[in-house]
């Protein structure tokens, strides 16, 4: 379901109805201009009060505005005009056109600081990217846009835009995230009484408690809205509220109820152009249908949301509709087509995981650079200022220069050498915050980055099987089938948390080990027989060649992981019946272990990248497993942290060798 944006705007109160009233009222003066600046804005305010009703007539109404404000060399106006066309091409769905546009208000809104017409752009850049799936930028805008209402104390614009914030996070699944800024906006609604935008937020909020399964309280805000937007001219949010009430009596199996608000959304979006709602009712009735057993209308309604999604590349939606097909024909017993359909959702499922994995990271990356480019600013401001009253100074000194020449000069030396010191040391700690930020963002985005690519794929994907199955009847027979798959999946989510915690405990500890005599043949024999599954899965020969008395001096539990990754890695990319050689000897001081395969190899590059501790790097093996991309970088720390070192030597098709160097015990 689409949740909606809502657009920060002058005179947002003001029903399209008014504000034609007062065009007449204006237009009946005999001495009427039509470039008065005045007519030109009750121009601009209509464009937007009518934006989702009429958008040919917002598009025309803009031009005219655009080309009078021109004509009355009114900057104002045309950098408003330009934000009205800038909406018509976002809701028209031509996002490339409409972003051009927005950029075109910033040229004209920023060096004139016209921060209302700057917010406005940010609140249609935002809504452009997110449908564009840019949703760093999305983010970036709405984040910059409030900065813009700040700056004009307009409550009702940061309102709007928290508001805003919260329903793309909500619209990503992020609900905890999205519950933040809805209270935000809440908080500030209510503070200061802006009762319209209230009731947006408490609309969404009902629609963000329906996903956790809260229905009781959605049911209670929903309804509350809906007796609200009854009476409202913004008949585009009834509509979503009418749907939002479906869709929750839908999860909460009542299924002639929720065909019922379906109906009435359906109704009332008969007067709106808004593609992506439409398709949610749409969707909603299907859904409601099949939960009344009338699979032929639930049929024909499912393959007409997926047309409508797939026409605006929701594939969120697309994949909902290809699963409540899957149900469909599950119960009219075509298991053809509903295992086609299954197939579709499932490999749909795991796409949007991957996208999301991705989306996460560029957004903790996004919010993280805006927090520390803030921070850096107000310190240059500091600075800038504490220069400026260092000017003042100046010149009321030198006002009493002919007085107290010679007591002046020696003092402002000393005044000089002092605030050069003063501002050295705000400099050095400018430089050291910034310094500090980047080693957080770094590390944080190492550690997100893991988790995001090497648990919630897995997890996700298993979580879209575990939902499929709750809809199926012969579970059984579809357990069997799927039995393999979720061993992979839990295999690998158990190996990789396991690396995880190691990880984590050398962040947190630092060079904390403790070491002692440790013997190698019976640890490496330890590490092949945890990994005889995927041995013999595989049938993989190991060649265990190495004195028995053989000892090094290591923390045990640090060697013990290193050992397990480095054969997991052989095994992952060796063939099927290939052969590892695991061999040490001693030479000196030290202990040479030496783990090689005869398996795929790898190139320069990927070489390269596996020896960069700040790079996230995996790829899959010979039988598709895996892989986390966090072992072999583990094993560098560990290794290092334990003064040893380790190499690799491989290249394409001709297997690889990975060399432990450690100290020999005495």
């Amino acid at each position: 379901m689409f949740l909606f944006f809502t657009c920060p705007i002058r005179g947002q109160k003001v029903s399209p109805d008014d504000i034609k009233a007062q065009l007449k009222d204006l237009r009946s003066n005999p001495e009427f201009d039509s470039k008065d600046t005045i007519n030109i804005s009750l121009i601009n305010d209509l464009c937007f009060s009518i934006q989702f009703k009429n958008l040919d007539t917002v598009l025309i109404l803009g031009k005219e505005a655009l080309k009078l404000s021109k004509l009355a060399n009114y900057k104002r106006g045309e950098a408003a005009s330009l934000g009205t066309i800038s909406n018509f091409f976002a809701y028209s769905g031509e996002l490339e056109t409409a972003i051009q546009y927005a950029d075109s208000v910033f040229q004209i809104s920023i060096p004139n600081d016209f921060y209302e017409q700057s917010t406005d752009a940010c609140n249609t850049l935002g809504v452009s990217y997110f449908q564009l799936a840019d949703y760093p930028n999305s983010y970036k805008y709405f984040l910059q846009g409030s900065e813009y209402a700040k700056k004009i104390n307009d409550k009702s614009y940061i309102v709007d835009l928290y508001m805003n914030i919260g329903t793309m996070y909500s619209l990503l699944q992020d609900y905890e995230e999205a519950l933040i800024y809805y209270d935000k906006s809440l908080l500030l609604a209510n503070e200061h009484d802006i009762e319209l935008t209230k009731w947006k937020i408490k609309s969404n909020i009902a629609y963000l408690q329906s996903n956790i399964g809260l229905y009781d309280n959605a049911l209670k805000n929903i309804n509350e809205s809906i007796d609200y937007f009854k009476g409202s001219h913004l008949k585009q949010w009834l509509a979503f509220s009418y749907t939002t009430k479906g869709d929750i009596y839908l999860k909460k199996e009542e299924y002639e109820n929720s065909h019922i608000y379906f109906h009435k959304a359906k109704a009332v979006h008969k007067i709106l152009q808004d593609g992506k709602g439409e398709a949610d009712v749409v969707y909603g009735l299907a859904a409601s249908y099949v939960g009344l057993n009338e699979f032929d209308y639930a049929e024909k309604l499912a393959k007409q949301s997926l047309q409508m999604y797939q026409k605006i590349h929701l594939k969120t939606g697309v994949q909902k509709a290809y699963t409540t097909l899957y149900n469909i024909y599950d119960k009219k017993n075509n298991s053809t087509k509903a295992l086609h359909f299954l197939k579709l959702a499932g490999k749909l499922s795991d796409t949007i995981a991957t996208e999301v994995n991705k989306t996460n990271l560029k957004m903790l990356r996004t919010k993280l650079d805006f927090q520390t480019e803030k921070e850096l600013l107000h310190e240059q401001s500091d600075l800038k200022i504490e220069k400026q009253r260092s000017i003042t100074r100046w010149v009321i000194l030198a006002l009493f220069g002919s007085i107290l020449f010679g007591y002046i000069i020696l003092n402002a030396n000393k005044r000089e050498k002092l605030l050069n010191k003063d501002l050295n040391r705000k400099r050095t700690k400018l430089e050291l915050r910034e310094l500090q930020l980047r080693e957080i963002n770094t590390t944080q985005e190492k550690l997100f980055s893991i988790v995001g690519h090497d648990l919630k794929g897995p997890i996700s994907s298993l979580h879209e099987i575990l939902k499929v199955m709750t809809h199926v009847e012969d579970k059984e027979v579809l357990l069997k089938k799927l039995l393999p798959k979720l061993n992979n999946y839990t295999s690998h989510v158990h190996f990789t948390l396991d690396n995880l915690l190691n990880w984590g405990k050398t962040q947190m500890q630092g060079e904390n080990v403790t070491p002692s005599s440790l013997n190698i043949h019976a640890m490496a024999s330890d590490a092949i027989s945890l990994s005889s599954e995927a041995l013999l899965k595989k049938e993989i020969t190991v060649e265990l060649d190495m004195d028995k008395e053989i000892t090094a001096w290591a923390d045990k539990e640090d060697i013990n992981v290193v050992f397990r990754n480095v054969l997991s890695n052989a095994i992952k990319f060796s063939h099927s019946k290939g052969l590892i050689k695991f061999s040490g000897k001693s030479n000196g001081t030290q202990v040479i272990v030496e783990v090689e395969d005869n398996g795929v190899g790898m190139n320069a590059e990927a070489k390269r990248l596996i020896s960069d501790s700040n790079k996230h790097y995996s790829t899959f093996g010979t039988n598709n497993e895996k892989g986390t991309g966090l072992g072999l970088m583990l094993c560098n720390e560990i290794i290092t942290r334990n003064n040893g070192k380790i190499s690799i030597e491989s290249s394409e098709n001709n297997g690889s060798k990975f060399t432990i160097l450690l100290t020999k015990t005495g």
